[in-house]
């Protein structure tokens, strides 16, 4: 035997009498360590080397796996290792998108803002004011997303080496923070979430954390997976659908059913119309609701907020695709279950105001339509129909660069409708306005005149029921000086004679609706001279010679 094999038979000897000597490790618990699967080759030194965070103190996993030999290991064999000793590689956190300018705090760079893309270390802190938020990924593949008013720091984010278990601990200090943790591959994988109240505990799940304001309450709400919330000797499991509100100083409650969700099947696919408004069917036990909107694929919301009734109004969504989140939330403040739907907004170029009359009632043999012209819209499409649904159109015009238009129709009752064109963009139609066209009352009818010794009596014929007359009569025949201008229930009219001449006279009718005809044909009048009085002298001998003058 040589002298160099002499020597290494005695140290292993030696390595293996002085962890002999050491007596047996404390009982792990499997979650408490990794098992590594021995192959040819493999040496505890060298396992060492590579799994733990002090490769000298080898001892140790020899001590826990009774090995006598730490240059003989059996291929197929199992070796525990403690993951307290294991040596880790640091993790870390990527931001994906920002609503507004959340910050985060460093220890050495300060406060800065979250910039899309930008990686976080442990020990940074995220913060998100009023309409801000953040979502980031972090190295596990998890997702962490923050609302507003919400303060987190990273405190634990590694992952272990040889085994790739990830540990990760999020401390949530205020505001609503949701879950999505990627599925355990080890049972020594952690995901916690710790409040000022409870720490939650997950091992792939999606689920949420909301501490109040006060900090003396922390909601947490399981959608999909299972959560361990716990205080102390105090533990709770919320299983998928359940949630809980733990207070300080009050014993941790059991778990209770989220509200299910709502029904958005109901949901119009398409809006052609600003503001967009949305309704869905309000929730058994429901006190207010969450509702988000944002563009479809993984986007911030534009509007995440509480609205106390199943309705919201968002006054102006740009046109495009977008996915609305609707939650209701029970008396303890837990939200339930989200319902979720897509939508499209195509209002744009939005249509023009319609200018009409009152009542949509136009007199006369043509009908003159007119509108606003929005800002920055070119021109115009008009359509009228004598239906609702447009399918007996009668007059269909395009690009019409003015904003009004004149149609001669027949009388009758028409919808009409207007829609905005920029270059070759139209946008949707506006809503039908209806517009009944009927016939002006008929001409006003010739008058017939009588002449008396001092009165002048004007007739004409008769119109419908509730016909009212206007009769003009003047000296000139474009009646700029009009002696005579009334109104008159009757067909007839009597005025003072007037002094002798020339004299025209017309008449229009006005129906019971106070709409006016035109003017009958002017007709020409002549007032005569009075005649002479004839006095015949009669002389009649009275006696005396007196004449008496009798006429």
């Amino acid at each position: 035997m040589s002298l160099r094999r002499v020597s290494c038979s005695l140290l292993i000897a030696g390595l293996s009498a002085t962890v002999e000597a050491q007596g047996p490790p404390a009982p792990l618990t499997p979650d408490d360590t990794y098992t590594h699967t021995i192959v040819r080759g493999d040496t505890l030194i060298r396992l060492a080397e590579q799994l733990l965070s002090e490769p000298h103190r080898w001892s140790i996993v020899a001590r826990l796996n009774k090995v006598r030999n730490p240059k003989r290991l059996r291929p197929g064999r199992t070796l525990a290792f403690p993951l307290d000793r294991m040596r880790s590689l640091p993790g870390e956190a990527r931001v994906l998108w920002v609503r507004g300018k959340p910050r985060v705090e460093t220890a050495g760079a300060g406060t800065v803002l979250a910039l899309l893309g930008a990686t976080l270390a442990p020990g940074d802190s995220v913060v998100t004011a009023d309409d801000e938020s953040v979502k980031l990924q972090l190295s596990t593949g998890s997702l962490v997303t923050l609302g507003e008013q919400a303060r987190i720091t990273l405190v634990e984010l590694r992952t272990l080496a040889g085994p790739q278990v990830s540990r990760t601990r999020v401390d949530v200090q205020r505001g609503r923070v949701e879950s999505s943790v990627v599925p355990a591959t080890h049972p020594a994988q952690k995901h916690e979430i710790s409040t000022p109240v409870v720490i939650a505990t997950v091992r792939g799940t999606e689920f949420r954390v909301s501490v109040g304001t006060d900090a003396a309450s922390v909601a947490t709400e399981v959608t999909d997976g299972s959560v361990g919330v716990g205080r102390g000797p105090e533990n709770v499991a919320l299983p998928a659908g359940y949630g809980m509100r733990a207070r300080v100083g009050v014993p941790l409650a059991p778990p209770r059913a989220l509200l299910p969700q709502t029904d958005l099947a109901a949901l119009s696919a398409s809006s052609a119309r600003l503001p967009v408004r949305v309704r869905w069917p309000a929730i058994a036990g429901a006190t207010a609701y969450r509702v988000s909107v944002a563009p479809s694929g993984d986007a911030p919301a534009l509007e995440d907020q509480q609205v106390p009734s199943p309705e919201v109004t968002w006054p102006d969504l740009a046109d495009g695709i977008y996915r609305i989140a609707v939650r209701g939330i029970d008396a303890d403040d837990l939200e339930g279950l989200e319902a979720t739907a897509t939508f499209t907004v195509d209002a744009r170029p939005v249509p023009p105001l319609v200018k009409s009359s009152g009542d949509g009632v136009t007199y006369g043999d043509s009908v003159a339509l007119e509108w606003t012209r929005p800002d920055g819209v070119e021109a115009f499409d008009l359509q009228v129909a004598t239906d609702d649904g447009f399918a007996a159109t009668r007059s269909e015009q395009t690009a019409i660069r003015e904003v009004t238009a004149t149609l001669a129709l027949p009388p009758g009752r028409y919808v009409w409708r207007v829609a905005s064109r920029v270059g070759e963009d139209r946008g949707p139609w506006g809503d039908p306005t209806v517009v009944e066209l009927r016939a002006r009352p008929a001409a006003g009818p010739a008058p017939d005149a009588s002449v008396q010794k001092r009165d002048l009596t004007l007739r004409w014929s008769a119109g419908a029921p509730g016909d009212r007359y206007v009769v003009q009569m003047a000296a000139d025949p474009w009646f700029g000086a009009a002696i005579v201008d009334a109104e008159v229930d009757a067909p007839m009219i009597t005025v003072p004679r007037p002094t002798p001449g020339r004299y025209h006279v017309r008449v229009r009718v006005v129906n019971a609706e106070g709409v006016s005809g035109p003017f009958g044909p002017t007709q020409s009048l002549d007032i005569p001279k009075p005649p002479r009085s004839k006095w015949w002298w009669i002389l009649l001998p009275l006696g005396a010679g007196a004449l008496v003058a009798a006429f």
